[in-house]
């Protein structure tokens, strides 16, 4: 299936703007396109946001940890780093569990478990989730 002109431009949009990847090594990857944007280009980029930031990881190689299989993504892009481990595996993991609940329509029940606070609107949650 081929992804949507609106899907192609939020997933450039978030590599390039957000993770400061140069469009020219996207395009070397054009696969990186049909991942699906919520279950795998949010949480792994929220993850390479982090890993950005420390210096942890170089742009060039962005496309590549978005391809890799979940448990070679986790090895290669959080556990092997000791210090920032917890704190990355706790916020792929968020990024995941709210990807899920936006998919099976639990939406404020699922990110109030995740938070244990009944009394913040959904919006809120989903708004700490995407912008941790």
């Amino acid at each position: 299936m081929k992804p949507s002109e609106e899907k192609i431009d939020a997933v450039l949009g978030f590599l390039v703007n957000k993770l400061g990847c140069r469009s020219s090594i996207i395009a070397k990857y054009p696969w990186v396109v049909a991942f699906s944007m919520n279950r795998r280009i949010l949480p792994r980029g929220a993850v390479i946001e982090v890993l950005l930031s420390k210096g942890l990881v170089q742009t060039k190689s962005l496309p590549l940890l978005f391809m890799y299989p979940e448990n070679i993504f986790l090895r290669k892009s959080i556990m092997c780093h000791e210090k920032e481990a917890t704190e990355l595996l706790k916020l792929y993991q968020d990024k995941l569990e709210l990807a899920r609940c936006m998919k099976n329509g639990k939406g404020l029940q699922s990110v109030q478990a995740i938070f244990g606070d009944s009394s913040l609107t959904l919006q809120a949650n989903c708004s700490r989730l995407l912008a941790a």
